[in-house]
């Protein structure tokens, strides 16, 4: 096997920075994929640490700075003599709040049907319905565990009554629509 070509990195897109230092080697007899053998540890460290910055600056992404669609007036059309009820609803405010939640579904990969869930729903109007100036939503840490595990912790309490019938009835049917009469 020939040692690596001591060349420059060629421009790569910011996201992708090691591929500047890929090199295609012809396919091998027998099959199989060539392993380059020459990366020592410090070259390894070297990469490790590219690739890291290259994550931290692709999580720092401002998505803020895409701007938002100007809609005009929602699709209202103002009257003469409506007495602003478009200023009444803050209909602008209203409006940046559906965007920048389409902007979270579509960004993220959201399915769609969560607008129809419930507990959405009412997340989002505590969240409207409360002064939270400041608020800052849980980190995706906070969210997995303890949130999480306050949760089910609830849930288990409130499966107790079913749970302590099973002895005297032998099972609980649990479905959407159906009620268990205990």
């Amino acid at each position: 096997m020939r040692p690596p070509k001591q060349r420059k990195p060629k421009a790569s897109k910011p996201q992708t920075p090691l591929w500047e230092y890929i090199e295609k080697l012809e396919k091998q007899d027998g099959g199989g994929n060539n392993r380059c053998l020459s990366v020592d540890s410090d070259t390894l460290e070297k990469l490790l640490k590219i690739q890291a910055d290259a994550n931290t600056k692709a999580t720092r992404v401002d998505m803020q700075s895409i701007p938002l669609p100007n809609v005009e007036n929602n699709g209202l059309v103002k009257r003469n003599g409506d007495g602003g009820l478009g200023e009444l609803f803050n209909m602008p405010a209203r409006d940046k709040l559906d965007h920048l939640i389409a902007r979270a579904f579509f960004g993220c990969a959201i399915a769609n049907n969560v607008l129809r869930s419930p507990v959405f729903r009412e997340a989002i109007q505590f969240s409207c319905d409360n002064n939270l100036v400041g608020y800052i939503p849980p980190t995706a840490d906070r969210l997995r565990t303890i949130l999480m595990q306050q949760e089910r912790e609830h849930i288990e309490s409130l499966l107790v009554s079913t749970k302590n019938g099973w002895r005297r009835t032998g099972v609980s049917i649990i479905s959407d629509g159906w009620i268990d009469k205990e």
